[in-house]
């Protein structure tokens, strides 16, 4: 399953997850995921070109609030590699993770 099959997966189960904050923790974002996940939160209209002013206002609230909770964020835009080069990136990931987790 891709990452687009995951998402629609999780969309249509909602009901079955648990909503949970975080607090003085890592996370590891797929960062092409994340931007159009936020980008669709924000509710705005794309149109010529964008409302990319707004979209920054929303992103550096979201930060905040990172920074605030004492989240440490590692966003990762490989995935789309993930089929051709499986090993590198997974390689990649668990070199990330444990960076991660030593600060």
């Amino acid at each position: 399953m891709g990452i687009r099959g995951f998402q629609t997966f999780i969309e249509q189960k909602l009901s079955l997850l648990h909503e949970i904050e975080l607090h003085n923790c890592n996370v590891l974002f797929d960062g092409n995921s994340i931007y159009h996940q936020m980008y669709k939160e924000c509710n705005l209209t794309c149109l010529f070109g964008g409302e990319y002013d707004k979209f920054y206002c929303y992103c550096k609230q979201l930060f905040e609030s990172f920074r605030l909770c004492q989240i440490k964020y590692v966003f990762t835009f490989l995935l789309e590699f993930y089929s051709i080069h499986f090993h590198s990136v997974l390689s990649l990931y668990l070199m990330v993770l444990d960076l991660m987790i030593e600060n």
